[in-house]
């Protein structure tokens, strides 16, 4: 760690030298650890849980989606996600595949089609949410419960729009 802050350092150091006064060498350092950190923790849950399972990180993601709001049309899961439409598309059809997810149709209007999580879906996810977070636990161990009460406000203040 400390030849990462030491890293840090100079990283700050030669954009504030670039930059000048004006710029904010915290807060890009913040963006910077908060994107290595979320980096850090995907690709341990991806290696350690997800591989196992054939799955990415984002087709778990898609299938807790499924899980939580129920099922939804390819554009609205694209929407959460941050995805484009045709890569729901193509992460629909492979999941279809596993037999973890199927499509239907809305009954009023047969055109637009409706991603559903299968049963093998629902008990693949209700084994792997523990699994995650268990490793989720690993990853936040070093901080105080009350250390990542905090750590939540933050970054929902951050998120907020």
């Amino acid at each position: 760690m400390e030849k990462y802050v030491k890293h840090a350092g100079e990283v700050q150091a030669f954009l504030a030298k670039q930059h000048g006064n004006a710029f904010d060498a915290s807060s890009s350092l913040l963006i910077s650890d908060l994107y290595s950190a979320s980096l850090l923790v995907r690709h341990d849950i991806e290696k350690e849980l997800l591989m196992k399972h054939k799955l990415s990180w984002t087709a778990m993601l898609m299938m807790y989606t499924l899980w939580v709001w129920g099922p939804s049309e390819t554009r609205i899961i694209a929407q959460r996600l941050q995805l484009a439409p045709s890569s729901v598309t193509s992460l629909t059809n492979t999941l279809e595949k596993k037999g973890l997810v199927f499509r239907s149709y809305k009954p009023l209007d047969r055109r637009l089609v409706l991603v559903n999580l299968a049963d093998t879906g629902v008990d693949l996810l209700k084994v792997l949410s523990k699994e995650v977070n268990e490793r989720e636990q690993v990853h936040t161990s070093k901080l105080t419960k009350e250390e990542v009460d905090v750590f939540n406000r933050l970054l929902h203040k951050l998120l907020s729009k």
